[in-house]
């Protein structure tokens, strides 16, 4: 990791690059048709396992 990464962000590679965002239990956050929310989504996302809402930005993701 060559920077800070934001809460909540999904890292991975080398150097590591966002691929996605994940809840605070763990879990990827899907979007609103059911599918992992990609590294660039913005808009509402939820666990799928814990119900947990969040609000994503473009370079942030909030619990709401």
């Amino acid at each position: 990791v060559t920077r800070s990464v934001p809460d909540h962000a999904l890292v991975a590679g080398h150097p590591a690059r966002r691929i996605g965002w994940v809840c605070a239990c763990g879990q990827r956050l899907v979007n609103a048709a059911g599918d992992r929310a990609p590294a660039d989504h913005a808009g509402p996302a939820l666990c799928a396992v814990c119900g947990a809402t969040y609000a994503i930005t473009s370079d942030a993701c909030v619990a709401s």
